[in-house]
């Protein structure tokens, strides 16, 4: 999957989020933080998000994985750092799936 379109994934899952939670959603750019700058889109509902882009891009984001928050720095993620992070966590997926898990 190329980041563009898991991009344009991220923003449609957000903007249904937020139009079924009934809040406005604003135009999502590379450097909006959707944990700080979209209203209500807080760490209750990031796991919901997260379970909605797998299904969207039909590539499993494991659970643990927050893919919208920086557990160093303690800093909401932008729209690009998000997409950068499920890149890589769906890359590590598929190689895991092709070793069994296994490291070889």
């Amino acid at each position: 999957m190329k980041p563009q379109a898991l991009s344009v994934a991220v923003k449609n899952v957000i903007a249904e989020i937020q139009a079924i939670s009934g809040y406005d959603c604003p135009e999502i750019k590379g450097d909006t933080k959707p944990g700080k700058d979209i209203q209500n889109f807080t760490s209750e509902i990031w796991p919901t998000a997260s379970a909605m882009i797998s299904a969207y891009i039909g590539k499993q984001i494991p659970a643990e994985e927050n893919i919208f928050y920086n557990e160093k720095t303690h800093e909401e993620l932008t729209l690009d750092e998000c997409v950068q992070r499920i890149m890589a966590v769906v890359v590590e997926n598929d190689n895991d799936s092709k070793t069994n898990g296994l490291t070889t």
